[in-house]
Formats: C-alpha cells, sequence, structure tokens
C-alpha cells in the first residue's frame, strides 16, 4: 500500500556521535523504511572509515546519498535537496517510509524550508576544457566575471566560471502537502564527549590515518581534503608534517568537540526559524510520538 503523501516524512538529526545511525536503522526495521544520509562527506566514495558510514550497521536496511560522488565533484545543499525529494518520492512510491538521518543542518533546512536554488546545468566538456586552460588566464576570467572565491585552485575556479557561464535551472518545487517530522536527539554533554573520544581512538585504531594516506596516494589534492575539514584537514596536516602526533590527536578531539557545540547551535537556529524539533533520547520515545 502506498503511503499518502499526507505522511510526513521523518528526520532524524542530532550531533556528532549522538547515535543517529543506530536509531534510524532500528527505526526503519520497525516501520519497513529506508534511510536518506543528510551527512555531506559519506555521499563521496572512499570516505569511508573517517567519516563514519558504518555500513555494516545498517544490515538489509536500503540507504541513499551514501558512496555516489568521486572526491573531486561538488555537493551542496541545492544537490542535496533535489536529490533527496527523488528518494522521498521513490521510497514512499514503493509503500516504504522515508527517513532522513544526519548532522548536517543546513542541508536539512534546504529541505524543510523548501529554499528555491537554481541548478546550474553541467556541461562536462565544458568543466574539462576550462580545467585544461592555464590558472593565470581562468582567475583572469573569473576576475572579470567578478567571481569570488578561492584563487589557487584550477577546478574550483573553473567550476566557479562553469557555473557563472551555464543557464540555471528553477529546481523543481516539492509538494506543498510534504510535511517533515524532525526528531533531535538530544544527549548530555558530557557523555558526548566521551563518545567522541572513544569513537576517535577507535578510529585510529582502525586505520584512519592509514584510509586519508591512500587518498592522498591516490592523487586527490591535499587542498581537497584539507577542505573537507575535521578528521581529512587535521590527518592531512599530520602526513604533510605540520604537526605530530600529539598535536593530531587533542587538536582533533578538541575540533570535533567544536563542531558538535556548532551543531547544536545550528539546530537551536532552525527551531528559531519556526522548525519544530521534538527531543528524544531513545527509539520508544520516537514511536510514542509518531503514535500521537
Amino acid at each position: 500500500m502506498k503511503h499518502s503523501p499526507f505522511q510526513p516524512k521523518i528526520i532524524i538529526a542530532g550531533p556528532t556521535a549522538s547515535g543517529k545511525t543506530k536509531l534510524a536503522v532500528a527505526l526503519a526495521r520497525h516501520l519497513d523504511g529506508e534511510i536518506i544520509s543528510a551527512d555531506s562527506r559519506q555521499v563521496y566514495r572512499g570516505l569511508d572509515l573517517v567519516s563514519g558510514k558504518d555500513l555494516k550497521e545498517y544490515g538489509e536496511v536500503p540507504y541513499h546519498g551514501i558512496n555516489l560522488l568521486e572526491i573531486s565533484q561538488e555537493y551542496s545543499a541545492s544537490r542535496f535537496q533535489l536529490w533527496a525529494r527523488a528518494w522521498i518520492s521513490s521510497i514512499e512510491g514503493r509503500g516504504k517510509v522515508a527517513i532522513l538521518c544526519g548532522g548536517t543542518g543546513h542541508y536539512l533546512k534546504a529541505l524543510i524550508q523548501d529554499y528555491p536554488f537554481a541548478h546550474p546545468g553541467h556541461n562536462p566538456h565544458f568543466s574539462h576544457f576550462l580545467e585544461s586552460l592555464p590558472l593565470p588566464f581562468l582567475t583572469l576570467v573569473a576576475g572579470e566575471l567578478k567571481l569570488s572565491g578561492p584563487t589557487d585552485s584550477k577546478r574550483r575556479i573553473a567550476r566557479q566560471i562553469e557555473k557563472a557561464l551555464s543557464p540555471q535551472v528553477p529546481s523543481p518545487a516539492a509538494p506543498p502537502d510534504w510535511q517533515f517530522q524532525v526528531f533531535l536527539l538530544k544527549v548530555d554533554r558530557t557523555l558526548l564527549r566521551t563518545r567522541i573520544l572513544s569513537r576517535l581512538k577507535e578510529r585510529f585504531e582502525q586505520g584512519m590515518i592509514g584510509e586519508v594516506e591512500g587518498i592522498l596516494n591516490q592523487g586527490v589534492p591535499a587542498d581537497r581534503l584539507l577542505s573537507l575539514g575535521l578528521e581529512y584537514k587535521w590527518i592531512t596536516r599530520y602526513l604533510l608534517g605540520e604537526i605530530n602526533r600529539e598535536e593530531l590527536e587533542l587538536g582533533l578531539y578538541q575540533a570535533i568537540c567544536q563542531f558538535a557545540k556548532r551543531q547544536e547551535t545550528f539546530f537551536r537556529y532552525m527551531q528559531k526559524e519556526g522548525i519544530a524539533m521534538q527531543p528524544v533520547e531513545s527509539l520508544e520515545q520516537m514511536l510514542e510520538r509518531l503514535k500521537k
């Protein structure tokens, strides 16, 4: 039986290490659902251990938004919004429940509030041509077009120019009757930091540094990994010899704690913007509120 378009689409949000994936998988099994990742880094192939994909945890539960792009490609709130709408429609068309799970707040906000993005057409041949041009020439063109952004990466400048010169395609609007039921995982700050530290140590033991080193050895520019932030930024700096192991472990732990705090701040901002977010701590609480 197909679900009504009036049925709320479920979102599980929360800071890093709060247990979102585990809860989403449990809920998907209970409701016969499929999970959509609202994470800005899990979409990339090769960013596995560091981004916390935890694919074994999904088991038989279908998921979307993971391992779709190469690291050189761009992902954004507008692309997530476009793809998430398609995934939701497809999931509900099969009679399943769509469950979005992630901590990238501005992606979720763009979907819930239906941002009117314009999606630029992408021509891979034009993009390849631009990247074949000398960096000084691309910088000159970017200046003529009054574009702002990084000027030390040929790929980024080429993409900016392509966006500026490509036709803008309006984003298809989501059905006006779509409603989102947003649950916000609440975890005590001290407990959250303990979880962050424990998970960080575990990932170091599992080979997190080796994963990043392997990506660099494949020819991915260091500045690309630096731009991904957190683990990728700190481990890349360590591999480049800019910091030692002690500075890596302490600095990364502190950076992740600060990131979690920023996530919580953004979720409070979303609530001030009028997005209702129900605090929960367990699957039982979620099920009880869904029944109501």
